[in-house]
């Protein structure tokens, strides 16, 4: 009778500690994940977007970049220097050093010359009609520009994104590191108490050698880590000339501006890769243009 009463209670409480099944295990939060909640503190907006300004500004890349700007800006200006009239000055000067007449000291005609002249000639030409070959020239110029300076917004946006890359990860392998070495102390701890086990009977010597082995594989990914977050800081500091922040953390996404089909395909059709290639397909026809055109004859006066 005492076995029949004490089964059911048992049965109960052991319905009541068991967790029910979820069929969808991966939509319960994640509270107490011990990596989500070193990444969950955000960090300074202004100190990420003060570093990605500077890495931009000062990458070597975008000094070559607006190099290539002025140079597409002085051979538009060459171009448009074919709608302007030509002037050529041509300037003459002589002078005699020294004079000796000693055969002929009456020698009228001879001593009738200046000792010096100088001639000056000037003439101007003004291009009447060249059949669109100037103007093709000066569209030539026009898409140049336009591409130059979309290849600088696009090493611009390379330098932020690589500059954005290395600061996650440096992130990244920051947060790994602290997990590690709070595992390796956490299994140190273990290991203490486990051997006092060990020394008092209560526990047998081989689990020993497996705390051992699971701090020393962890000792070797900490190792990793280490190594991991040199790589991404040396190319941070490739990038923006300086160390990284000691205060670098995760930064809030910003609004997404792709609601539709319609807006992603303007946004990738106002991408800086897009705008360079439609550019340098302008240039390249205007150029065709303006060959066909200087194979006919330019009628011009002066």
């Amino acid at each position: 009778m005492a076995l029949a009463m004490a089964c059911p209670w048992s049965a109960d409480a052991q319905t009541g500690l068991v967790v029910p099944p979820n069929p969808h295990p991966f939509t319960a939060p994640a509270t107490d994940d011990p990596l989500l909640a070193l990444a969950g503190p955000v960090g300074s907006h202004d100190l990420f977007r003060a570093e990605i300004e500077a890495a931009v500004q000062n990458n070597a890349l975008i000094d070559e970049a607006r190099a290539s700007e002025r140079e597409a800006l002085a051979a538009r200006t060459q171009a448009r220097s074919a709608l302007f009239p030509t002037v050529d000055l041509t300037v003459d000067a002589n002078r005699s050093l020294a004079r000796n007449f000693s055969n002929d000291p009456g020698n009228i005609i001879e001593r009738s010359r200046p000792e010096g002249r100088t001639d000056a000639t000037a003439s101007v030409r003004q291009r009447l009609l060249d059949f669109g070959a100037a103007s093709s020239r000066i569209g030539a110029g026009n898409a140049r520009v336009d591409a130059a300076r979309s290849t600088t917004m696009g090493y611009g946006q390379d330098i932020a994104l690589r500059t954005i890359t290395a600061w996650y990860s440096i992130l990244a392998q920051r947060l790994m590191e602290q997990a590690a070495v709070e595992y390796i102390e956490r299994q140190s701890r273990l290991r203490a108490g486990l051997e006092r086990r060990i020394e008092q009977g209560f526990s047998a010597r081989g689990d020993l050698p497996r705390i051992e082995s699971s701090i020393a594989t962890v000792q070797t990914r900490l190792a990793g880590f280490r190594r991991d977050r040199a790589g991404a800081e040396a190319q941070y500091r490739a990038l923006t000339g300086h160390d990284a922040p000691a205060s670098l953390g995760r930064v809030p996404l910003p609004a997404a501006e792709v609601d539709s089909e319609e807006a992603l395909e303007l946004l990738v059709l106002r991408s800086p890769p897009v705008l360079r290639a439609d550019a340098e397909a302008r240039a390249a026809r205007q150029d065709s243009r303006a060959a066909r055109s200087e194979r006919l004859p330019t009628i011009a006066a002066g």
